[in-house]
């Protein structure tokens, strides 16, 4: 188990960027390795790292490498623990669907490390959504639940050239 757990480590490192340079992809066939050597609960570590064919959660830790940095457009759905929320994702999950390869659809959860990231964008109540065109807010926030068409008509909106 010693080499599996290398593997793993191997793939934290190209994850985080810690001694090399950083690269999901890299990291992607570390963990599928160790995986495949018996280390057990790698599900998480791979989800983060696989290339977003649907909706990508993530943190207040890697906001700026998957939004700011990334410059492609991106949707964010600010996530709260409500009801209304758990609502809204199956919307969010299905316009993620229907745009897949358009824009990136990523989730931030609402919580205590979240906090200023949602204070920063004006997130006054979940569910809400923020489009990102290079790194940058474009435009307000959407808050509260739409339905799947109002989200396809914003998103359709959002992507017409300038």
């Amino acid at each position: 188990m010693g080499n599996a757990t290398a593997m793993k480590n191997v793939g934290l490192c190209y994850e985080h960027g810690t001694g090399v340079k950083k690269s999901p992809s890299d990291a992607l066939t570390w963990y599928r390795a160790a995986q495949k050597a018996g280390v057990k609960n790698l599900a998480s570590a791979i989800r983060r790292v696989q290339p977003s064919t649907g909706v990508k959660t993530i943190s207040a830790g890697t906001f700026r490498d998957e939004v700011i940095d990334n410059r492609h457009t991106s949707l964010v759905y600010f996530r709260g623990g409500d009801a209304l929320s758990r609502v809204f994702d199956r919307v969010f999950d299905h316009v993620s669907k229907q745009f897949a390869g358009s824009l990136r659809f990523v989730r931030l959860e609402q919580s205590a490390d979240t906090k200023a990231l949602f204070e920063r964008y004006g997130i006054k109540g979940t569910p809400a959504v923020l489009f990102f065109k290079g790194g940058r807010p474009a435009g307000a926030p959407l808050l509260g639940v739409r339905s799947k068409k109002a989200m396809a008509k914003a998103i359709e909106g959002m992507l017409k050239p300038n």
